[in-house]
């Protein structure tokens, strides 16, 4: 009984340090360079937390059903560390 719950812990626990993706974009890991080959992303400023650039993204190229915007946001590193994305209500 241990052994099974030992196992179900440990497969459970390797999922949760998984790189989280969203939109073919892995936080932590994907690029300015390697979003600007994925989507045609157009410059919107830079953000006041992160000091790094943000960019926002054409729904167009995104297949998901209700959305309206999708803002990449990178570190002063060019990495990126958030999507934001808007739905209507």
């Amino acid at each position: 009984m241990k052994k099974g719950i030992a196992l179900a812990v440990s497969l459970f626990s390797s999922a949760a340090f998984a790189d989280p993706t969203i939109f073919n974009m892995e936080l932590g890991k994907t690029t300015e360079s390697q979003l600007k080959s994925m989507y045609k992303a157009q410059h919107a400023g830079t953000n006041k937390y992160s000091n790094g650039n943000m960019y926002s993204l054409p729904t167009s190229a995104i297949n998901f059903e209700g959305l309206q915007k999708v803002t990449a946001i990178f570190d002063t590193q060019g990495v990126l560390v958030a999507v934001l994305t808007t739905f209507p209500k």
